[in-house]
């Protein structure tokens, strides 16, 4: 019994959250996204330099429980997940717009996040115009995505 606890538990076996598993999966989705290179970010805090722009930025917003009663001893989740286009340019959003069509084809090209999501719905993109060492846009495409775990475990 300790051996399976140690296989389990031990740093080498970290166990993560379905949540963690989709994000991770959706970052690798994104590689090749059209003129960001390896410019692809998971809930960066630090600004976005003019030279690493474009850039994308992933990061989730919110995770709401939408079915709790436990159907098959599990629940079903609304994970929401927001991906920013970052740019800079005479025109940022225009300059925006090639990454943000690549991203969203890529991220919608497998609902089922490798087989860890039931649907993915898009669900709004914003837009905003800011002064950054010369005008720059941020383009955010917010997407929801189903997903369900053990009624006891984050991580099944």
């Amino acid at each position: 019994m300790m051996v399976w606890y140690v296989l389990l538990h031990s740093p080498n076996n970290k166990m993560t959250t379905k949540i963690e598993q989709i994000l991770a999966q959706l970052k690798t989705s994104l590689t090749g996204t059209a003129k960001v290179a390896k410019r692809i970010y998971r809930s960066r805090p630090e600004a976005i330099t003019k030279a690493e722009s474009p850039a994308v930025l992933l990061e989730p917003v919110s995770c709401n429980a939408a079915n709790t009663e436990g159907f098959l001893n599990q629940i079903s989740w609304e994970l929401r997940v927001r991906i920013s286009v970052i740019s800079r340019g005479n025109i940022p959003d225009k300059i925006a717009d090639p990454t943000v069509e690549s991203l969203y084809k890529k991220v919608l090209a497998d609902p089922t996040v490798n087989n860890l999501a039931i649907d993915i719905r898009p669900e709004i993109i914003t837009y905003e115009i800011i002064e950054a060492d010369g005008s720059a846009a941020i383009v955010s495409c917010e997407f929801e995505i189903q997903f369900r775990s053990s009624y006891n475990d984050l991580s099944v």
